[in-house]
């Protein structure tokens, strides 16, 4: 019963209520993007999932801003005393232990953290309102350090094909502060794979997709994308396609990531902001406090 009343609050946010108004208040506003996310919103619409330089959309003084917090991280005595754990073997203490995490799930920051500034950022923010068509829910951001690990030992969790629940359409970003290598855990996308294209083999049921090797071959190779790229890259995709990764055997990873909702989600945000935002212009005002 509690599942399908949450099923119907859903429907009721996402047909009538949340996401019409959000769709109103979107075309109410003038907005412009430049050739590169124009660029980006349609490699989205089309496949799920598209790659541009940082610096194509975003200053170069930026770059070199986040550029400074992430290797900060990755050298930090959190991250080297996680990896001398996982290396000696210690893998008990969550499921997602070789991914080290800045932020708890459930995190508390101010409004002076560079990657909510990041998330909340007009051009980024521009991108995920296009796609959802709609102006858009932040629910999360985080940077993750992936440990390297044996090339034997068995993928787990989020590293094995699976589509995300939290919403029918969920938009993830990705920064890399690594080259991402075939070998270092790159993203694995199955291009076509959201609700209804040709590649779903699944209609959404709010739960994680997982099939056996049999049913994902009739995947063609040519629409599995591995989303590789140089330090520097910027990686969106709709994670309620098929997808994996974090299976690092030649070398760390280390990236920024944040993920958008519709208004409809029953997600709850995973973050609280201890003190008061600056003045926000209206996407980013309605993505913090939807």
């Amino acid at each position: 019963m509690r599942e399908w009343l949450s099923s119907l609050k859903y429907r009721i946010y996402r047909d009538y209520l949340r996401n019409p108004r959000s769709r109103r208040l979107y075309e109410a506003q003038h907005r412009d993007l430049g050739e590169a996310q124009q660029q980006v919103v349609r490699d989205l619409l089309e496949t799920g999932i598209a790659a541009v330089p940082f610096t194509s959309i975003f200053d170069d003084a930026l770059w070199q801003t986040i550029s400074r917090e992430a290797d900060g991280f990755a050298e930090s005595a959190t991250v080297k005393d996680a990896v001398r754990a996982w290396k000696s073997g210690d893998r008990t203490s969550t499921q997602k232990g070789y991914l080290i995490r800045k932020y708890p799930r459930h995190a508390v920051v101010t409004s002076a953290d560079p990657w909510l500034q990041l998330a909340l950022d007009r051009r980024m923010l521009a991108i995920a309102n296009a796609y959802f068509g709609m102006l858009s829910r932040l629910m999360f951001f985080d940077l993750w350090y992936t440990i390297e690990d044996q090339a034997g030992r068995d993928r787990r969790g989020s590293q094995n094909w699976h589509r995300d629940a939290e919403d029918q359409n969920i938009l993830k970003g990705f920064v890399y502060f690594t080259d991402v290598t075939e070998g270092s855990g790159p993203l694995e996308y199955v291009t076509h794979s959201r609700a209804g294209e040709r590649n779903c083999h699944t209609s959404y049921a709010g739960i994680s997709w997982t099939r056996s090797a049999d049913e994902f071959s009739r995947i063609p190779p040519q629409d599995v994308v591995r989303g590789m790229g140089p330090r520097g890259t910027l990686l969106l995709c709709d994670a309620a396609g098929i997808h994996r990764g974090g299976f690092a055997i030649d070398g760390p990873r280390t990236l920024a990531t944040w993920g958008y909702t519709t208004p409809s989600s029953l997600e709850p945000r995973r973050f609280e902001v201890s003190d008061s935002m600056p003045a926000l212009d209206a996407a980013a005002s309605f993505a913090l406090t939807c």
